[in-house]
């Protein structure tokens, strides 16, 4: 311990993060985002939400039709979630599962 250290300084403690640690918490992350992915797929089979599934699948076809949000129909959503949904429906047809798979995805992630 050097003079400095004695007087209230803190001493080195090496690297913050060593090798060993950076394995164990990826492998947490991954172990975290796999649960929470479980978790969030245990809804993929649920019935329609016709309230929120339905105008987003809607909004999404009006999208991919060439309509645009807050010009051809309204949406009480920012236009990003119609956006991915048009990009979908683009891709895979009119598909509650394409969609829900992607709300699986990005709730895992983000949780």
């Amino acid at each position: 311990m050097s003079a400095a250290a004695g007087r209230g300084a803190v001493p080195d403690a090496g690297p913050a993060v060593r090798h060993g640690d950076r394995a164990g918490a990826a492998a947490l992350q991954v172990a975290l985002f796999v649960l929470a992915a479980g978790l969030a797929a245990s809804t993929l089979r649920w019935g329609i939400s016709p309230h929120d599934e339905g105008l987003m699948l809607a909004w999404g076809r009006r999208l991919a039709d060439g309509q645009w949000p807050y010009r051809d129909f309204w949406s009480n959503y920012p236009p990003g979630q119609t956006l991915v949904t048009a990009g979908l429906i683009k891709l895979f047809g009119p598909s509650l599962l394409a969609w829900r798979i992607v709300r699986v995805l990005v709730g895992a992630a983000a949780s």
